[in-house]
């Protein structure tokens, strides 16, 4: 059976030799990857949790979980603080309480279906196509996908217009509605992204 998930699909466009060594030979790079994409998946961890609980602490928690499941120590020793810059815990800290209290009233509101659930759509008797949302959710009767994101591109005004754009014509975020309609048997899902701006 062939498995298909918009990252193989973007990864084989990008390269059939980088898709091979990546997916097939299961090879990967060696270490943490970078600060920003690492802060990236810390802040997903952290939402999941902070969903479920709540609470900013239940947030960090999940945060610093993945933190040390990374092979981080905290805080950074001095040499390695330069090069994570402000994608460490303490940005996280600070947006957190203003993330919550931005959205406390939105969480109270919704029903949480699933949180990094893959749904799986057949799409030939040996290819499928699979997507893992970070949120499904029903709220006011809506069935709804919400993807956590984060960015550096932006500033005092808000997030860049290209960056904000991008999501428009998404084949990921096309997918996730395509997927999740198909599972529940609905035509029509609301897509939501998330934006979280991480800056200094």
């Amino acid at each position: 059976m062939l498995e298909l998930d918009n990252t193989r699909i973007k990864d084989f466009k990008h390269c059939p030799r980088y898709y091979y060594f990546r997916h097939v030979k299961s090879w990967r790079q060696e270490g943490v990857g970078s600060p920003p994409m690492l802060f990236g998946t810390l802040w997903s961890l952290g939402m999941d949790a902070l969903w479920e609980h709540g609470t900013v602490e239940a947030g960090m928690a999940g945060f610093m979980e993945g933190w040390y499941r990374a092979g981080l120590t905290y805080p950074l020793p001095l040499a390695a603080q330069r090069l994570w810059g402000h994608h460490v815990p303490e940005t996280a800290k600070k947006m957190m309480p203003n993330y919550l209290r931005r959205m406390s009233t939105f969480l109270k509101n919704i029903t949480i279906l699933s949180t990094d659930t893959c749904y799986i759509t057949p799409l030939t008797s040996t290819v499928e196509y699979i997507a893992k949302p970070d949120k499904v959710y029903r709220s006011e009767g809506r069935l709804c996908v919400m993807d956590h994101k984060s960015t550096g591109y932006g500033g005092k005004e808000g997030f860049t217009f290209s960056w904000s754009e991008s999501w428009h014509l998404s084949a990921q975020i096309d997918g996730y509605a395509w997927t999740v309609g198909q599972h529940y048997k609905n035509k029509e899902v609301t897509i939501n992204i998330d934006a979280a701006l991480v800056s200094k």
